[in-house]
């Protein structure tokens, strides 16, 4: 039997929102972009949260409008409640997890 591993990027979500620095919506994108040069081919770009919770993805939106949909890519999104996914989401988005707080392994939900 064949096993496959799937690594998933976090840095441009997880990382970034953790980091002191203040990125432009443009200096994530170029982010972004020299972690596809890397070759990174799955990666959460962001999240769909509330701007007051972490104002780091209140840009989300406009991160995955602009990511260069010409790459191979599957751009993920985190989002911890269906309100603030719908509210601040977009048709770009190639996958999106779904989760309930607290969040609990069976409170989460895969979107394709």
């Amino acid at each position: 039997m064949t096993r496959r591993i799937d690594i998933v990027e976090v840095g441009p979500r997880d990382g970034l929102q953790n980091d002191p620095a203040d990125l432009t919506t443009e200096q994530k994108l170029e982010f972004i972009a020299r972690l596809e040069e890397a070759g990174v081919r799955r990666m959460e770009s962001g999240s769909f949260v509330s701007p007051k919770a972490v104002p780091k993805m209140a840009d989300s939106a406009a991160v995955f409008a602009g990511v260069d949909r010409s790459k191979p890519t599957r751009h993920i999104a985190l989002a911890l409640n269906e309100k603030a996914f719908v509210a601040r989401s977009t048709p770009r988005l190639t996958r999106s997890i779904l989760c309930s707080w607290p969040r609990k392994p069976s409170a989460c939900a895969i979107r394709a």
